[in-house]
């Protein structure tokens, strides 16, 4: 065989073929040749070189991902033949051959080492001895112990076993003061207070220090009122009838409503036939001759509830009727309204306010009225008043200003009245002040009439103050389209007398017609002739 590296096969076979040997001995020449790959390339089948897996420094022929060496800073797993960062957990990284680190399985019983014989992490139930450097099975006891010489220094243990931290060992039962946690698998101090205990460090079974053991597993100087300590230090509940209690069979002090018999030295409640026990005397005594059931204490009269027709106060009173601004609930007791109300019919409702306020219809509370009024409407606005402040007058559109409309009056109460409909102004609904133009107040009935149908104004029925348009008021108080003969319209619509010698005239001294018998001069008129020159004496 002739082994060659490839760049050298390529220049020997050119060189033959220059020398034209033999086409026989070339092909002999080709089947001697053994190609040797560059590092970081395989052989394939061919006979051709190729790269190897970008993390190899080499591979075999053929199997271009099983390395035979890694490129830094990566390391050969020998499991697998693979280029990896890191070794196993339960590995370590071999550097005998300094060019290639590998990753080599620790001891079966090591859970991680830093070389074969150095062993950081044992499998549970095995320690690892400084000695021999191995790791070794621990004690039958321990779950796990402490590495070390010694295979029975416990550091826990498996069940029903618990670990006695102080001693390193694993007992069936833990020492006195101790508790064994099944959680944790500890023996676990109890309560310093404790003597014992058990499931938790406060669940005591006996105490130390002259205490008491409580009926919640706890140790305290003394037992509960309604407790009484026993022979053994364990705290007993009193008969139920005690308050206090010298043992189960004789009370000390007695619970509310509760008397103590001195012959069978319990407790026994006063009849429910209306008695009460007086605190005082410690007797049962009646209540209070309004109450069916009263409260025990130094009076009578906290009653709990009342006879027939009574109700019950606040302060236990039972009386024939509750205060204005209370209702009675269900169980015939006296409860407050609501603050705003007056009287209501529940807590939520009230019937009547106070003054200034009034009932909202849609929460059915009472709320404050508008400022001017003094009462208001119930309903869903404040502005509805019914009287008012300020010494306002009330209109009839309920709301207050500081006098009536026109055509009303202000009556005995501050409210506006409508007057009669012939009224301008009016005292009373049946009494006119003054009437609207075209009406004269008449005196016999104090009503508005009216006046004649061209007046404007009138002081009886046929006597006109004043005309309409277009009519002149006459001497006798009449409104006429024309004034009469020998009168004359002034600039206020009354007729006005003409000149004595008039028959009519446009003003006192104008006239425009003459009586019988006078002349017309320059709108005067006389008995005498005067005509101007070139004028003559009209006969007609």
């Amino acid at each position: 065989m002739i082994y060659v590296q490839v760049a050298q096969k390529e220049l020997l076979l050119q060189i033959i073929y220059v020398l034209h040997v033999w086409k026989d001995v070339y092909n002999v020449i080709i089947k001697l040749l053994v190609i040797i790959c560059d590092q970081g390339y395989y052989k394939n089948n061919l006979n051709e070189c190729k790269p190897c897996n970008i993390n190899c420094k080499a591979c075999q022929n053929d199997t271009p991902d099983i390395c035979t060496s890694c490129n830094s800073p990566k390391v050969l797993q020998t499991k697998n033949q693979k280029c990896v960062d890191a070794c196993d957990d339960n590995q370590y990284q071999d550097n005998t051959q300094i060019d290639i680190p590998k990753c080599r399985d620790c001891d079966i019983l090591c859970l991680k080492c830093v070389d074969a014989n150095s062993c950081q992490l044992c499998v549970n139930g095995n320690f690892f001895n400084t000695n021999t450097l191995k790791c070794e099975p621990c004690d039958a006891q321990c779950n796990t112990c402490e590495n070390g010489t010694d295979n029975t220094k416990c550091l826990s243990c498996s069940p029903p076993l618990y670990y006695q931290q102080l001693e390193k060992k694993c007992v069936r039962n833990c020492n006195q003061g101790q508790y064994p946690n099944s959680q944790s698998g500890l023996c676990e101090f109890c309560d310093p207070n404790c003597q014992t205990c058990r499931d938790s460090k406060t669940s005591c079974l006996t105490c130390n220090n002259n205490q008491y053991l409580q009926t919640n597993q706890t140790c305290k100087d003394i037992c509960l009122p309604n407790q009484y300590p026993d022979n053994a230090r364990k705290c007993q509940p009193c008969n139920a009838s005690c308050l206090s209690c010298i043992n189960n069979t004789s009370c000390s002090t007695c619970a509310d409503g509760n008397y103590l018999n001195s012959v069978t030295k319990l407790c026994s409640p006063c009849s429910a036939n209306c008695q009460y026990l007086n605190t005082n005397t410690n007797r049962c005594e009646q209540c209070n001759a309004n109450c069916v059931a009263c409260e025990n204490g130094p009076t009578n009269d906290q009653c709990t509830e009342c006879q027939l027709n009574n109700f019950l106060t606040q302060d236990r009173k039972c009386v024939i009727a509750c205060q204005q601004n209370q209702y009675v609930d269900a169980l015939r007791t006296c409860q407050q309204c609501n603050a705003s109300c007056l009287t209501c019919q529940n807590a939520i409702s009230c019937n009547t306010c106070n003054a200034g306020y009034y009932i909202n219809t849609r929460s059915n509370l009472c709320e404050k009225c508008d400022d001017n009024c003094q009462t208001c409407e119930n309903g869903i606005v404040n502005n509805q008043c019914i009287t008012c402040n300020n010494n306002q007058v009330l209109l009839q559109t309920k709301i207050c200003a500081d006098n009536c409309d026109n055509k009303q009056f202000e009556d005995q109460n501050k409210n506006c009245q409508q007057c009669d409909p012939t009224c301008l102004t009016c005292s009373n609904s049946n009494t006119c002040d003054t009437c609207e133009e075209g009406s004269y107040l008449k005196r016999s009935t104090q009503k508005c009439e009216l006046c004649d149908l061209n007046c404007k104004t009138c002081i009886e029925k046929g006597k006109c103050v004043s005309c309409k348009q277009n009519f002149f008021l006459t001497q006798d108080q009449q409104c006429k389209l024309e004034c009469d003969q020998s009168f004359f319209p002034d600039s206020q619509g009354n007729c006005q007398p003409c000149d004595s010698n008039c028959l009519n005239c446009k003003q006192f001294n104008q006239c425009t017609e003459c009586f019988q018998g006078l002349y017309l001069f320059n709108g005067f008129c006389s008995n005498e002739i005067y005509c101007q020159e070139n004028t003559y004496l009209d006969q007609n």
